[in-house]
């Protein structure tokens, strides 16, 4: 059963929409500003950081474990979004894991198109295990685009011979930008967030030309051996789902090992929502995985 909570921040939320009357600069500021409105929770620290040039965000709290670091990769369909839209999100995983999150603030399409945002994300992590960290100090985690866009990175580290980090989690992960999954259709009544006509477009504008289907775009469609442990969390009513029930599949035939969790009535990135017990409760499995390993 579903949260009284859950009921009434449903009734809310607006289904997103192919909009290109606004232009992609005004809708970016907009998400901004309206995260900077909810406040942190105390003793969270903000740490703006260069990383090999790539801009990043570090979340701290007082009780953080020295020694480890989440790797976050945002979401927004490659288009919008930014380590701001994602602090909020980000500051209450460091409160319950008391680990640091780096936000990598990746260039965004359509200005920087792929593999623009893959080559941040590579750089950020490249840089940190050369300076800072050994790799299985390290977990990667994403939701939405950014899930996608951190598991094709990870897929192209390990093909370049690069040691992977200890762990990712995947937050309603976009794996396959054809958006061939059968809940495409099936979820489609009852996703309240996104569309499949926004999610096309999305694509569009990051592949610009470059094939969909590659696995360094698509990274559903890439070989899963090898991998580090996975727990993929989406919920029962997207559209997405098929995204994260594919990939476990596929991640788990070729003997890697992913955990998909299937969140019954819960749509797009329900984590986002400050004050749902739902977001609370997934975050605390996060937790627990992550510990796990």
């Amino acid at each position: 059963m579903p949260s009284k909570a859950s009921i009434e921040i449903r009734k809310t939320i607006v289904k997103d929409e192919l909009n290109e009357d606004t232009p992609l600069p005004i809708e970016r500021q907009a998400w901004e500003e309206a995260v900077l409105k909810t406040p942190l929770p105390a003793g969270i620290e903000l740490e703006n950081e260069h990383i090999g040039n790539v801009p990043c965000l570090w979340i701290r709290d007082e009780q953080c474990l020295k020694g480890c670091a989440i790797i976050y990769v945002h979401g927004g369909g490659l288009i919008v979004g930014s380590a701001i839209t994602t602090r909020e999100l980000g500051a209450r995983l460091t409160k319950n894991f008391h680990i640091p999150v780096l936000v990598v603030d990746y260039r965004l399409a359509p200005e920087n198109p792929y593999p623009a945002a893959l080559e941040d994300v590579k750089t950020v992590y490249r840089e940190l295990i050369k300076q800072r960290y050994k790799p299985e100090q390290l977990i990667f985690g994403g939701d939405s685009s950014g899930g996608g866009l951190a598991l094709a990175a990870i897929l192209a580290l390990r093909d370049e011979g690069v040691c992977l980090p200890s762990s990712i989690f995947l937050i309603s992960p976009v794996v396959d930008l054809t958006c061939s999954g059968e809940t495409m259709i099936t979820r489609a009544d009852v996703d309240p967030f996104t569309s499949q006509e926004v999610l096309i477009h999305c694509a569009q504008l990051y592949a610009q030309g470059a094939d969909i289907n590659s696995p360094s775009i698509s990274p559903l469609f890439a070989e899963m051996l090898d991998l580090p442990p996975m727990l993929i969390q989406v919920g029962d009513h997207e559209i997405l789902l098929s995204d994260s029930v594919r990939l476990a599949e596929k991640v788990n035939r070729a003997g890697s090992v992913a955990t998909l969790k299937v969140w019954d009535t819960m749509w797009h990135v329900w984590h986002a929502y400050t004050g749902l017990p739902e977001a609370d409760e997934a975050i605390e499995e996060i937790r627990d995985f992550v510990s796990s390993q």
